[in-house]
């Protein structure tokens, strides 16, 4: 709520209005009396008819008014813990980043097991990590990789 305190001249002439903070400003028993209770210790008491109540503005501020940026705030919240659940994510190294597709009759199970000791131990801090393979007699397409995490953490709100 906002408090608007006319400022009237020797004459009865308006000359300016003065805001009361809302959060020290209450109603009195009458309703054309006001008090500013900053402390309990000594109200004041605005002459009757001086003080005009304003609605919906915000109680901590004394220019009245909430902001125009206050709408835009969820949807920056929303977006940076969208980005720490990403970071996290990817720190922690326990999501299937992708798929390995290996075909290539020319590997050994000796190389398709160390080639899978590899992946594993490259999860946790630092993940991301390059493996290197080679593969001498193999088919272009032997080997594909189809990426999982990509999709899963594209952000859609």
């Amino acid at each position: 709520n906002a408090f608007l305190e006319q400022r009237h001249s020797v004459t009865g002439q308006l000359i300016k209005l003065l805001t009361s903070p809302a959060k020290y400003t209450r109603r009195g028993v009458d309703d054309s009396v006001f008090w500013f209770v900053e402390n309990f210790t000594q109200p004041h008491e605005f002459a009757p008819d001086t003080v005009f109540h304003l609605l919906e503005p915000d109680i901590n501020q004394e220019i009245y008014g909430l902001p125009e940026y206050l709408s835009a705030l969820n949807s920056a919240w929303l977006n940076e813990s969208a980005t720490l659940f990403r970071r996290k994510y990817y720190q922690n190294g326990a999501h299937a980043g992708y798929i390995m597709y290996v075909t290539d009759p020319a590997q050994s199970a000796t190389d398709v097991e160390s080639l899978r000791d590899a992946m594993r131990n490259s999860k946790g801090l630092g993940n991301f990590k390059n493996l290197f393979f080679y593969s001498p007699n193999g088919k272009p397409d032997g080997i594909k990789i189809v990426p999982l995490s990509e999709v899963a953490t594209k952000d859609d709100f």
